[in-house]
């Protein structure tokens, strides 16, 4: 039975890198993005999510019909 040890480091290693894949991003504000225009509530925004360890949150920015992405 030596190759049980082996064969629980592999599944280990498999299930670990499963948990990096499943990490989500999100657009602060959605298509609304990060803005002082308009009426976005922030706290309503990230009351509707559900934040995971290694979730990435990025920020929109737009200036002048630019978009610039921070984060």
């Amino acid at each position: 039975m030596d190759y049980c040890r082996p064969l629980a480091v592999l599944t280990l290693a498999i299930l670990g890198a499963s948990q990096v894949s499943i990490a989500a991003v999100y657009k602060v504000g959605d298509s609304a993005g990060w803005t002082t225009i308009g009426n976005v509530d922030y706290k309503q925004w990230a009351a509707l999510k559900t934040f995971q360890v290694g979730d990435i949150i990025r920020f929109y920015l737009y200036i002048f019909g630019l978009e610039k992405s921070y984060g």
